[in-house]
């Protein structure tokens, strides 16, 4: 409510709808999600929070990633066919592990049928952070971010290059570029032993957030920012 009314100073506007109350997943509450997006058409996005007021209760030992799995693929089937983008938003465990995705509370069936995956990492009361992102047509990466009390914003950090506020792999095209001059994706992917589909999507995406240059020949080229 506080965000809201920092967000929103007057009263939200008429196309916001919430619930604060809903059936789990496993006694019904998937299928009335999907009564409610049929219900409104044109609904841009949704948001469950937290994941674990509705995820399915686990009754029987030894089928926690079945559960988990059928709550979140559930959700995956609802926003293909309306297409409407679906976020979950859930704790970390409070133990650290190597794996960032292993921080994520409950079985890996959760991560395990997500499209998309951002872990946020920061210690309490601090505002700098990392937010950590993978999924299935995401080149895995990590960013640096800061938390903004007053707009109630994260951002990345921006520091004394364009590389700085890069995740691992883009920062990693763009100093290759900056190393060796422009490649086509196929020299770059070669170059960091990578995808060929992955590595040209990333450098369409850095070429257009402004990251890089597209030459028009096929070739990316680094720049250095003045």
């Amino acid at each position: 409510q506080e965000r809201m009314q920092r967000l929103t100073p007057e009263e939200p506007p008429s196309c916001f709808d919430y619930a604060t109350d809903w059936r789990r997943f496993g006694q019904g509450g998937i299928p009335d999600l999907g009564d409610g997006l049929t219900n409104h058409p044109n609904a841009q996005l949704v948001v469950i929070d937290p994941f674990a007021r509705v995820k399915s209760k686990i009754v029987q030992a030894g089928n926690a990633y079945d559960k988990d799995y059928q709550s979140s693929e559930g959700l995956l089937n609802l926003a293909h066919d309306h297409h409407v983008p679906i976020i979950l938003v859930h704790h970390k465990r409070k133990m650290p592990a190597d794996d960032p995705l292993d921080e994520i509370s409950g079985s890996i069936g959760l991560s395990g049928s997500a499209d998309g995956i951002f872990i946020l990492k920061r210690v309490r009361n601090k505002d700098n952070g990392t937010l950590f992102v993978t999924g299935r047509d995401i080149e895995t990466e990590e960013f640096k971010v800061k938390w903004n009390g007053e707009t109630f914003k994260w951002t990345t950090i921006d520091s004394s290059g364009p590389a700085e506020v890069m995740g691992q792999q883009r920062k990693a095209l763009y100093l290759l570029l900056l190393t060796s001059g422009p490649m086509t994706p196929k020299e770059a992917a070669e170059s960091l032993g990578k995808k060929h589909n992955n590595t040209k999507q990333l450098l369409r995406n850095m070429a257009k957030d402004g990251q890089i240059d597209a030459l028009g020949d096929g070739r990316y080229a680094a720049y250095v920012k003045e």
